[in-house]
């Protein structure tokens, strides 16, 4: 059984000026413009820019507590297994 709500629709395209317009979405499916599969941003264009922001925002989230205790002297060994 297929659960209709979390069914999305992404069209994947040529970034090019004279391209064709988008096509009509199928019935009860929502096109989206963005999707999200195994972890993997994908946008209908091919460009992975979301894709390397959300991974480089969830890094910075990580390693941003690592380095605020470094700072405060924590010693390496600690360091690496709380990593």
């Amino acid at each position: 059984m297929v659960n209709m709500s979390k069914k999305k629709e992404l069209v994947f395209y040529r970034p090019h000026p004279s391209r064709s317009p988008m096509p009509l979405a199928v019935d009860n499916i929502e096109q989206v413009k963005i999707a999200r599969l195994l972890g993997v941003i994908f946008s209908r264009n091919l460009n992975f820019d979301e894709h390397v922001t959300f991974v480089l925002s969830i890094c910075s989230k990580r390693l941003c507590p690592i380095k605020l205790l470094r700072s405060q002297g924590m010693p390496e060994s600690k360091l690496i297994s709380l990593y």
